[in-house]
């Protein structure tokens, strides 16, 4: 793979990045915090010789970016519907100083990993109020009508069950004023749901489909095959 070629050409560039699942699976191998897995294609970050830079900048990145002037939001894979756009930027910020100054970085990682607890509350302190918050920024897709997140779940829009529904459907999601730009969910494909206000830019390039991008001014999408 070239991940480590995509890194690199985005801290040379100061690129703003937001975090996702698969990049903090990568700070966790490389701390010691979690043991890499077979399908896991980021290695040649990690044996880099610039592997020690590569890393400090990934953990510099922030969770959430908010273009003000746009009013857009960038995320991973979604805000909790109880959140207010100021309110998931503020736990994501959380997130980031803990990244960026937790003493041991190995057991940061080894706490990460879980899919509970699986509802906010605002008043959770440590390990399990971090987890949920990365859990909601990085890895949600779908949540039952109590806000509770799903996990076993991937698959494509029209085959969300009944009694669950895509985060951004949420009958009580407080904040739609936002557009929210996110990814992770690459059945989606590159999809705007006008409605919600949200747009998807996963195009599963991964998987041979196409890369997305989105101009903020005019919220027009641009996409190239991966071909």
């Amino acid at each position: 793979g070239r991940s480590a070629d995509v890194v690199r050409w985005c801290a040379d560039h100061d690129a703003i990045v937001t975090l996702g699942n698969h990049d903090l699976h990568m700070l966790a191998v490389w701390t010691g915090g979690r043991e890499a897995r077979k399908r896991d294609d980021f290695l040649d970050v990690l044996e880099a010789p610039d592997a020690n830079e590569l890393t400090q900048w990934l953990l510099g990145s922030p969770l959430t970016y908010h273009l003000a002037d746009h009013d857009v939001l960038v995320v991973h894979a979604g805000i909790l519907p109880s959140w207010t756009v100021r309110e998931a930027i503020a736990i994501g910020c959380e997130v980031e100083l803990l990244l960026q100054d937790f003493e041991d970085p190995k057991m940061f990682f080894e706490d990460m990993y879980g899919n509970k607890p699986a509802r906010w509350n605002d008043g959770r302190k440590g390990a399990s109020r971090y987890r949920c918050a990365i859990n909601a920024l990085t890895r949600m897709r779908i949540l039952n009508k109590k806000e509770k997140m799903e996990f076993d779940f991937s698959s494509v829009y029209k085959e969300i069950p009944k009694k669950w529904c895509a985060w951004f459907d949420h009958h009580g999601r407080k904040d739609r004023d936002t557009t929210v730009v996110f990814g992770h969910w690459s059945a989606l494909g590159v999809r705007k749901f006008k409605k919600a206000n949200v747009v998807c830019l996963d195009g599963g390039v991964r998987w041979g489909r196409e890369l997305a991008a989105m101009r903020v001014e005019d919220r027009k999408i641009v996409k190239v095959s991966a071909a």
